[in-house]
């Protein structure tokens, strides 16, 4: 088993999402689907 060291974030998806488009295209699918959440997490 692989353990991810503690700071990194795994990220779960209900639906089939193409990787190949990058992190930039990723955040943009979270941001429509959750646009309250915008700054979550941001310290």
């Amino acid at each position: 088993m692989i353990a991810p060291p503690p700071r990194v974030r795994v990220l779960i998806w209900s639906e089939p999402v193409d990787f190949r488009r990058g992190m930039d295209s990723l955040a943009a699918l979270v941001h429509a689907r959750y646009p309250a959440r915008r700054n979550v997490g941001r310290r």
